[in-house]
């Protein structure tokens, strides 16, 4: 007795859908927008070189002695020790 496990008869359809797009979101697409990058280069030539603000913020985490908290540490430590091999300097 012989088993075909090829249930298939017959020919599939052609499967040649499209998705459908309109000549307006087509135009959209094809053209570039410069002002929003333009308006961030601007907002980054304005930023100041130090913000007095986040340097105050780091200089009291850094006397804060429970900063980093531990389970931060221990993560730091596991992924050093996983990524670290016995050739790392």
């Amino acid at each position: 007795m012989h088993v075909n496990p090829n249930n298939f008869v017959g020919q599939i359809a052609g499967t040649d859908v499209k998705p459908q797009t309109s000549p307006e979101s087509k135009a959209v697409l094809d053209r570039a927008d410069f002002n929003s990058a333009a308006n961030l280069n601007r907002s980054l030539q304005n930023l100041p070189d130090v913000r007095a603000e986040e340097v105050d913020r780091a200089s009291k985490l850094v006397q804060d002695v429970n900063y980093p908290p531990p389970y931060a540490m221990l993560r730091i430590a596991r992924l050093l020790a996983i990524n670290l091999g016995p050739d790392s300097e």
